[in-house]
């Protein structure tokens, strides 16, 4: 890098009030994201790529598995719906009807 030790000093300085640990995401804000924008902003470039597969091939599972679910739970409220049936909640023809 080209800067100083002043300016990555005030650098990590400001990097790390916006990479509070509290705001850790092993998926989608972890130490590889924070590399990456380490990196960049010390005018170096992108961290590379196979550091971070990992983490996207996650991102890209956890984001199959939320649609799925939700798939999953529309079908089951409106099977409950249709029959009549009791899961996961009691439908009656009124409330079929919206009445």
């Amino acid at each position: 890098t080209d800067l100083s030790m002043w300016d990555v000093e005030s650098l990590l300085n400001e990097m790390s009030r916006r990479w509070p640990g509290t705001e850790y995401d092993l998926l989608r804000k972890n130490c590889c994201h924070f590399s990456d924008e380490l990196c960049q902003r010390l005018g170096v470039g992108h961290i590379p790529s196979w550091v971070s597969n990992m983490a996207k091939a996650g991102i890209s599972l956890d984001t199959g598995l939320v649609f799925l679910q939700q798939g999953l739970n529309d079908r089951l409220l409106l099977r409950a719906f249709h029959s009549g049936g009791d899961y996961p909640f009691k439908c009656n023809s009124r409330d079929r009807s919206g009445h």
